[in-house]
């Protein structure tokens, strides 16, 4: 049985090694079509650029309630059923974003780019709040849950930012001369700085994409003993993340089957 688990050992080492390697050279990994995670970032941290405005995105999205009006929920619903099954919320949305920002003095923001990547956020996701339907009336009332919460919600935004931003020019030049650090840029923006691609992943989840999550293509399941002598699973794996991602995002996969098979290590010489 132990032979078995020890396999791994020679897979981990590789895994690491390989993906290690495989990150010094990578320098975006995609977070969907308009956000990535960038290391090699500098020429972004310019006080132009930054905005951390999305950071409020989740906390917003709470707090504005308008009620959905008929003008979308009708508008919305004519879209939908000449294909159902094609139908994005999520670009539903944010094909109003130009038109609100225009019609509203961009809702606070400095630049009408600066308010379209606020409501491009604030669609994203709240359309993510509720399972995915090709049910119309269902979709369309998700989707102007968002449209009709864009002027309030992108306002927040601007708001809170305003306040307690903590995302700058100098803390992006710091993330972007990091080993493994860096930001995440949606729309050309700077919305966010992060340690890793690990912690840049939660963080898109918690603002940006609520059913964003990394997908395993590789994994080894085995079971050992805890010092006390309970029996656990455990599992190593290299998952890259799931949009078009760049080869750096491994590296963590490797890590994970380092760390199990120290673990594995430790808890034999413990029996």
């Amino acid at each position: 049985m132990f032979r078995s688990l020890y396999s791994v050992p020679s897979i981990a080492s590789f895994a690491a090694a390989l993906t290690l390697s495989s990150f010094a050279h990578a320098s975006t990994v995609q977070l969907s079509d308009s956000c990535s995670f960038q290391t090699d970032c500098a020429a972004q941290c310019t006080p132009q650029t930054v905005n951390c405005d999305v950071a409020y995105t989740d906390t917003c999205s709470k707090s504005c309630t308008d009620t959905v009006t008929d003008t979308c929920k009708n508008s919305c619903e004519t879209e939908c059923k000449t294909d159902p099954g094609s139908f994005s919320c999520t670009d539903y949305c944010s094909a109003q974003c130009g038109s609100s920002c225009s019609a509203n003095d961009n809702c606070g923001a400095s630049t009408s780019t600066e308010c379209a990547t606020d409501c491009q956020a604030q669609c994203s996701y709240t359309c993510t709040q509720s399972p995915a339907t090709t049910v119309c009336a269902t979709a369309c009332a998700t989707s102007c849950t968002a449209v009709d919460n864009i002027v309030c919600s992108v306002t927040c935004q601007t708001t809170e930012s305003a306040k307690t931003c903590t995302t700058t020019p100098a803390s992006c030049s710091a993330a972007c001369k990091g080993a493994l650090s860096g930001v995440i840029v949606c729309n050309g923006q700077v919305v966010d700085v992060e340690d890793s691609v690990v912690s840049a992943e939660a963080w898109f989840v918690a603002h940006w994409d609520a059913t964003f999550s990394a997908s395993i293509v590789a994994s080894v399941t085995g079971t050992t003993k805890t010092p006390n002598g309970d029996t656990t699973t455990l599992k190593c794996s290299t998952s890259p993340l799931s949009r078009n991602t760049d080869s750096g995002a491994l590296f963590f996969g490797g890590l994970s089957c380092a760390a199990i098979v120290a673990l594995r290590r430790r808890t034999r010489r413990a029996e």
